[in-house]
């Protein structure tokens, strides 16, 4: 049997097995296109991977490796690794039809790709949380207080109460002396010198009145202590 018929019957078992096979030639070789998608793609195709890849027979083929093209991917390794991965797959197939065997070692590898993927993104979202929830601790507990610290935070707050005290002193208003006063305003000195110079006048009008008020005692209203005593006897 030529290699040409080994290929059609090797097309004929593939499209038998998966469905989701497009033939895209057969004149004057083979090109096949296969969609793979990981366990989970329909219902979670954010979180799911997916590939789509092309097999071209060649004249040798199965003596020789299928030429392969990746046209989209998501979710996926890098294309080249995937790739080299297909060759050395193809290297231990030589010589008998392969592309089922490359399909499942690559749905296969797809698969364990996307679960060491999410894993990897769990354990670096528990990381971030992680780091996160110390960061929030150490703020809640504050700085551990050692010697050298509380020396540190006493010598600055000795020197900003110092401050302090200056601006204090230095806004506090000064009792202002007489000797001050009089350099500021001679005027003060001489207003009260009008008080003590000169003549003092006294109205005798003001006393005039004085002899016609009646300052006698009233003899009947006067206490005599000695009437108590005359009182207790009797």
């Amino acid at each position: 049997m030529s290699n040409k018929e080994d290929q059609n019957t090797e097309v004929e078992a593939l499209e038998s097995i998966f469905p989701e096979i497009e033939v895209l030639e057969t004149e004057p070789l083979h090109t096949l296109k296969f969609t793979l998608k990981t366990e989970n793609y329909d219902e979670d195709p954010d979180n799911e991977a997916r590939i789509v890849i092309i097999f071209k027979f060649t004249t040798k083929y199965p003596d020789e490796a299928p030429e392969v093209k990746i046209e989209e991917t998501e979710n996926t390794s890098d294309e080249s690794e995937l790739i080299e991965f297909l060759k050395v797959q193809a290297i231990e197939n030589l010589g008998m039809p392969m592309i089922y065997t490359l399909v499942c070692a690559l749905l296969e590898k797809l698969n364990l790709d996307n679960e060491n993927r999410k894993t990897l993104e769990i354990n670096e979202k528990e990381r971030l949380e992680k780091l996160r929830e110390e960061e929030e601790l150490r703020r809640f507990e504050g700085t551990k207080v050692t010697v050298e610290t509380f020396l540190k935070w006493k010598a600055a707050f000795d020197k900003e109460m110092s401050e302090l005290n200056k601006q204090v002193v230095d806004k506090t208003p000064k009792k202002t002396t007489g000797k001050q006063l009089f350099e500021r305003d001679e005027s003060l000195f001489t207003s009260d010198l009008q008080f003590t110079e000169g003549e003092v006048e006294v109205d005798e009008s003001l006393f005039q009145d004085l002899d016609d008020l009646d300052l006698e005692d009233d003899e009947d209203d006067e206490y005599h202590p000695d009437d108590d005593e005359e009182e207790e006897e009797e």
